[in-house]
């Protein structure tokens, strides 16, 4: 993927410098928080979807609550209508 420069025009004048030179690496899903402890932070009768470092937590995730038809996760188990 290229980075936009300062000759597009919505980054006339953003200073992309330093992501350029950050060390950037991928997560690697991982977490530092147990379910008990989101499980103490959300109310039992919402949905709550968890995200650890960007990858959705099946195990820390509330979704008994979804309305029919709604499907949360990865594209491979997504039904197929919906993909």
């Amino acid at each position: 993927m290229r980075l936009p420069t300062t000759r597009n025009e919505e980054y006339r004048f953003t200073d992309l410098s330093p992501l350029l030179r950050a060390k950037l690496t991928p997560a690697n899903g991982a977490a530092a928080v147990s379910a008990e402890v989101v499980q103490g932070l959300v109310p039992t009768d919402v949905s709550c979807v968890v995200l650890v470092n960007g990858v959705f937590s099946a195990e820390r995730s509330h979704l008994s609550m979804l309305p029919p038809g709604v499907y949360v996760g990865g594209l491979a188990g997504a039904p197929k209508e919906a993909v």
